[in-house]
């Protein structure tokens, strides 16, 4: 009644298989989706020390100090 055939063996691991391939790729997706909406990576600036104050600013700024 509930034998195993070798033919049935195969439809089950042909539907797991199957399945299998579904769920990686649901997660690929969603993985990829996240990635996506990532903000981006701050840019690195070069920062400059001011010679009146000793503080660092990013180049093309000036400093602000009080004398």
């Amino acid at each position: 009644m509930f034998g195993l055939s070798f033919a049935k063996l195969l439809l089950i691991l042909l539907a797991a298989a199957v399945l299998w391939s579904v769920y990686k790729g649901a997660k690929r997706r969603e993985l990829h989706r996240a990635r996506a909406q990532r903000p981006p990576q701050p840019v690195a600036e070069t920062m400059v020390k001011c010679p009146v104050c000793g503080t660092y600013n990013p180049s093309g700024v000036a400093c602000t100090h009080r004398s």
